[in-house]
């Protein structure tokens, strides 16, 4: 079975994830004025977490709906992933000089979001990646015994176990390590490292869960996505580090759950579809491009800097989807299909 199932307002929802992620690095360029506006610019960053619980509940209605084996589903998942991520590398390498071997290994085993001396040094952002493969490694796991609520708590409770060992532990040894940081500031990577990712792929695996229930009606949808948005409106200026962290992890799939269940429609348009399905690659475009685009138009405003981006990352985006990304899927979809229909016993050279 090549076909998966599709759930359009995943596509709006990761349309809203990938203009998040650029608004944070514009800003890093172009600084805001307003402070209110700066508070929620910085905060751009959650879209990363957005585009981890909408992968969840992607990934978990394909699992269940295939049923075809964790082999075939990792090919599909590689196939994915490794077009656009081996151009990006080639395009960076091009601009920044080819990194060492071992980063570059690190890169295309997705093991560079573990150590600071790695993390996106062959690709700008590829920390996403290496946190995306290790659900995908986990994925035959949380289908076994991810089935409830209930469980799905108690694995989030092991994510946070995770999470702090990972702050007692792992981030001192490597201030021990390399006191300075190597590649990025340890406290910049431990937060980026796929140490603090787990919780958001298990609150989306949990949507899916209660998707499986009756929906809400449309009076408990509104009901519940103003109640996220209340919360992600208000959290980024709460100054209780707890209450900061659980306002937005709270508000966050609350507001994507709402939304799936058909609260504000309105949001889940052709436009941010249609820049939901080439995200991928505008993820990987638009740090270069706002960067030329900053030293190009010689230090814009935001506004300037923001629009200019968006609309030079979609137009490249778009190129790299039809040429690069698309390609690729039909041919992780054609050599399944090929090792499908090949005899029990005939040598795969033949």
């Amino acid at each position: 079975m090549d076909s998966a199932p599709r759930l359009p307002v995943l596509d709006a929802l990761r349309g809203y994830a990938v203009l998040a992620v650029m608004i944070v690095h514009i800003e890093q360029w172009a600084p805001v004025s307003s402070p209110i506006a700066k508070v929620y610019a910085q905060h751009g960053n959650y879209g990363v977490r957005l585009f981890f619980i909408v992968s969840a509940i992607s990934i978990a209605m394909t699992w269940h709906a295939r049923a075809d084996g964790y082999l075939r589903f990792l090919v599909r998942r590689l196939f994915r992933l490794l077009p656009g991520m081996a151009f990006a590398a080639i395009g960076f390498a091009a601009l920044r000089g080819v990194p060492e071997w071992w980063r570059i290994a690190a890169t295309f085993t997705f093991l560079d979001g573990f150590t600071p001396a790695t993390v996106s040094t062959a690709v700008f952002g590829s920390w996403t990646l290496s946190a995306e493969m290790m659900f995908y490694l986990s994925v035959p796991i949380f289908a076994a015994s991810i089935r409830s609520l209930r469980t799905a708590a108690i694995w989030f409770v092991c994510a946070q176990a995770i999470f702090m060992t990972g702050s007692y532990v792992v981030w001192p040894f490597w201030n021990a390590v390399y006191p300075a940081g190597i590649g990025a500031p340890n406290d910049n990577w431990f937060w980026v490292s796929p140490f603090t990712q787990p919780k958001w792929f298990i609150m989306g695996w949990a949507i899916y869960l209660l998707m499986q229930r009756p929906a809400l009606s449309q009076g408990a949808s509104w009901a519940l996505f103003c109640l996220g948005l209340s919360c992600l409106a208000v959290g980024p200026f709460v100054r209780s580090s707890t209450g900061h962290e659980f306002a937005l992890m709270f508000g966050l799939p609350v507001a994507v759950y709402a939304m799936v269940c058909g609260a504000a429609s309105a949001l889940d348009n052709a436009p941010m579809r249609w820049l939901g399905k080439i995200s991928y690659s505008m993820y990987l475009w638009h740090f270069v491009i706002e960067w030329k685009l900053f030293d190009y138009l010689q230090g814009p405003s935001f506004p300037v800097l923001f629009v200019s981006t968006l609309a030079v990352t979609a137009l490249c985006s778009w190129a790299t989807y039809l040429l690069i990304e698309r390609p690729g899927i039909r041919l992780g979809a054609a050599l399944l299909r090929s090792r499908a229909r090949r005899p029990v016993g005939t040598p795969a050279s033949v």
